[in-house]
Formats: structure tokens, C-alpha cells, sequence
């Protein structure tokens, strides 16, 4: 459970799941960060000053290395099919199911805090997996996605291309 009363990300991360306020995606008119590269589809579908919210989508069996986001604070958010490390241990298990509804299982959320130096990585499912990574960017650095602000091995070769053509050096 997230403490609204921790800090402002707390604050906001709280507010975003259980406020009766949101009551449809609000994805960005400017600079809205829809792309699909090396087994991952991500959209940023909230977006306010210094605080967004971006939705990942993992084809099957993808794997996320494990890298940092320098100017990020965020929550990310177990949707399904996940497995999620935090400085090289597992945190949250794609198997996590809460309890089975007609026969299916089905998941509540839980998160994990990922601070500006906290190394964290993961993988999908063999049925594929998504989560939320919710976000306070930092040091005056204007939100744009998580998969720019990245430093560890990257995704794959078209990550690597992202990541240079977006910031402007090689990886």
C-alpha cells in the first residue's frame, strides 16, 4: 500500500489509484510518447507538470535488463504477467495471483518504489505482461518517457536508436 502522507510522489501515486477523479485516460496532446520497440509497447496516458503516469505492455517472454532512471522517482505498478527485480531481487512475481474469479486468476495491484539510483529490471509472462510506472521527473528535466531516461544495457537495437536519436549521444 502507498502512504499518501510519505512525499509528493506518494501523494500523487495514491491519488491516480484511488481517486473517483479519474475517470478516463488523459494522454497528453503534446509530446504523448506512443511507441513500440523490442518486445514493449508504452503510451503515456496521464501526464501534469512534473508528474506523469506511462502504461507498458510486453509481448511474451520479454525481458527488461536491469538500469536506472536518473531523473525519476516513480512507483511502478504489477497490472498482469510481470515479474519486477529491485537491486537484483525478485520484488513481484508474474504467479502473484490474489484469488481466481470463475476459474481465472486475477491480481490486485502491488507496487515498488523505484528511486533516481535504485536499480531495478524484470520480465514478462509466457502469456505477456503489463504494468503503470508512475512518475515525479526531477531536476528540471521535462517528462518525456522512462525508456529515454534510461542508463544500464538497453531493451534491444531499437531501444539503443531511441534513446540516441532522443537525447542526441551515443549509448
Amino acid at each position: 500500500m502507498i502512504d499518501p502522507n510519505e512525499d509528493e510522489l506518494s501523494y500523487f501515486a495514491n491519488w491516480y489509484l484511488t481517486s473517483g477523479d479519474i475517470k478516463a485516460i488523459y494522454t497528453p496532446s503534446k509530446n504523448p510518447y506512443n511507441y513500440s520497440l523490442d518486445g514493449i509497447t508504452g503510451t503515456v496516458i496521464y501526464r501534469n507538470k512534473n508528474f506523469q503516469v506511462e502504461l507498458f505492455i510486453c509481448k511474451p517472454n520479454t525481458f527488461i535488463p536491469e538500469h536506472i532512471h536518473t531523473d525519476v522517482d516513480s512507483f511502478e505498478v504489477f497490472l498482469y504477467g510481470m515479474k519486477f527485480t529491485h537491486s537484483g531481487k525478485i520484488i513481484i512475481n508474474d504467479e502473484q495471483a490474489v484469488e481466481e474469479i470463475d476459474g481465472v486468476p486475477a491480481y490486485a495491484y502491488q507496487t515498488i518504489r523505484v528511486k533516481p539510483t535504485d536499480y531495478h529490471g524484470g520480465a514478462s509472462s509466457k502469456n505477456g505482461g503489463s504494468f503503470l510506472s508512475i512518475q515525479r521527473w526531477l531536476n528540471d528535466i521535462n517528462p518525456t518517457t522512462v525508456s529515454d531516461n534510461w542508463h544500464g544495457d538497453t531493451m534491444g537495437d531499437d531501444h539503443k536508436k531511441q534513446i540516441e536519436k532522443n537525447n542526441g549521444k551515443k549509448v
